[in-house]
């Protein structure tokens, strides 16, 4: 079994029957591996034209935060599905935008979140309403009781 590429090549070089046939082969494979995997890993030409253009920065910071950590988007399909789940969290707003990819990063995350800030002050106005006029100290304070 062929392990590395230049095995792998130069058995599909074989299949050719005159010494030049078989360097010829052996060359246009591995030259067409390197195009390959250079194409696979060097994707940062990807059309975001589709965003809108005040969150193509911030769309192309988080496909390329992607590249880094080698979780890197396979289609433009998934890009898209990104820029929708993105707008969608940030209610259209690109500072929210910034701001969820700022956090994702930070934290390492492979994925789009809701800022953990909102979520705190979400809860706590919600706990709020329900529960009358409870201050936020009562509320951390109820918080760290169950801890």
């Amino acid at each position: 079994m062929a392990n590395s590429i230049q095995e792998k090549a130069r058995e599909f070089a074989l299949g050719y029957l005159t010494k030049e046939e078989q360097d010829a082969a052996f060359m246009a494979f591995c030259e067409g591996y390197r195009l390959g995997f250079k194409d696979k890993v060097q994707r940062d030409d990807w059309d975001l034209s589709f965003a809108s253009a005040s969150f193509q920065p911030i769309l192309y910071e988080w496909v390329c935060y992607r590249k880094e950590i080698k979780k890197s988007f396979k289609s433009i399909k998934s890009v898209q599905a990104a820029y929708k789940q993105l707008y969608e969290l940030s209610d259209g707003n690109p500072v929210t935008a910034m701001k969820i990819v700022e956090q994702s990063i930070a934290s390492s995350w492979q994925g789009l979140f809701p800022l953990k800030n909102d979520n705190i002050r979400n809860s706590s106005s919600r706990r709020s309403e329900e529960g009358g006029n409870q201050s936020l100290f009562s509320y951390a304070d109820a918080i760290l009781q169950e801890y």
